[in-house]
């Protein structure tokens, strides 16, 4: 009997890569056969194929639920992040987090993302131990980009020298205005400050810009001009496979920087970092006193009964499969991820 593991995330671009990587070790781990369950929806409109050239298999919605139906399967959740070897035919997880192997890190190592008992590299960046960051960076290598969106990529770092800008992810779209207050964060004014912080010692330094609100860029362009460069994106809905292929694109040029400055808790920030070799200079606008609200506010001391019982409900709906019929992401309906 054939043993299998399954990325199953429906999320954004950069959670299901996260996804992707974290049973890429437990493929090669535990010798399982990896499988992908890969929606399109309205936070990723484009298929794996279109952006990868790994032969994934990849399940249809029936076929997950052929799964559910049989019972024989592991579920990962967001806080169950610690892998270890099970007798179930299927491990599916959905989870947007890494997940680790015993002992990776220490209990209570995490500062950003603290699971219950605090194993967690989720946005921690250069706090990583060294043998963590190898072992994640291998299987990052295994992802190969579609050639025609790697050459894109190359061609325009190097005709727009690329790799000596300070980079900018500026993340707007569905967080702005998020309960929790995670929105309003790594504002665009705390962007801006910082860059004329910047241009204020140097004036001839550039700037990549990524970000997914075409205000912003324009608005960016408009105050800094020649020393703000921008990939030409012709869409900015993630529902769509063109926008889709230009967002791996302006996450690809990012990690080519010579710096990342970026947006608190976003995984597209985290992943440029990641595709950089994960030893690149980087920069999040977030104070310690943000931090520790945004904490407060999500492990419940400030939360409405409300929420509480839509995330206990969650948590049981999580358990099947089924579940990923939704057309919308998780997050929409788990308050405060």
């Amino acid at each position: 009997m054939t043993k299998e593991v399954i990325s199953a995330c429906p999320g954004g671009l950069c959670n299901r890569l996260k996804c992707l990587i974290s049973c890429f070790r437990m493929s090669e781990e535990y010798n399982r056969k990896l499988k992908l369950y890969w929606p399109k929806n309205w936070a990723c409109g484009a298929d794996f194929k279109d952006l990868f050239e790994n032969k994934i298999e990849t399940l249809s919605l029936e076929q997950l639920e052929r799964i559910e139906k049989e019972g024989d399967y592991f579920f990962y959740t967001d806080q169950n992040n610690i892998i270890s070897l099970h007798k179930e035919k299927e491990i599916i997880t959905d989870t947007w987090r890494f997940c680790l192997f015993n002992k990776e890190v220490q209990r209570g190592f995490s500062k950003e993302v603290t699971p219950k008992i605090g194993e967690s590299i989720d946005f921690e960046y250069n706090r990583i131990p060294l043998k963590v960051k190898e072992k994640i960076i291998a299987k990052i290598k295994k992802l190969k980009i579609k050639k025609e969106i790697a050459k894109t990529v190359d061609n325009f770092a190097k005709k727009n020298g690329v790799s000596a800008t300070i980079g900018l992810h500026i993340r707007r779209g569905d967080i702005v205005d998020s309960k929790d207050g995670w929105g309003k964060i790594s504002s665009e004014e705390k962007f801006i400050e910082k860059i004329k912080e910047i241009l204020a010692k140097d004036l001839s330094q550039r700037f990549f810009l990524a970000t997914d609100s075409s205000e912003t860029e324009n608005r960016l362009l408009k105050i800094f001009g020649k020393n703000m460069i921008v990939f030409p994106k012709k869409i900015v809905k993630r529902n769509e496979k063109e926008s889709l292929v230009e967002s791996l694109i302006e996450l690809l040029l990012l990690s080519k920087t010579k710096k990342i400055i970026g947006t608190y808790q976003s995984t597209f920030t985290e992943m440029a970092w990641w595709f950089g070799g994960a030893k690149k200079e980087i920069e999040i606008l977030a104070t310690e006193e943000e931090k520790e609200n945004l904490r407060k506010f999500r492990h419940g001391e400030r939360r409405s009964l409300k929420i509480r019982l839509k995330k206990t409900i969650l948590r049981i709906l999580k358990k099947y499969p089924r579940f990923y019929k939704k057309q919308y992401s998780l997050r929409e309906i788990w308050v405060n991820q």
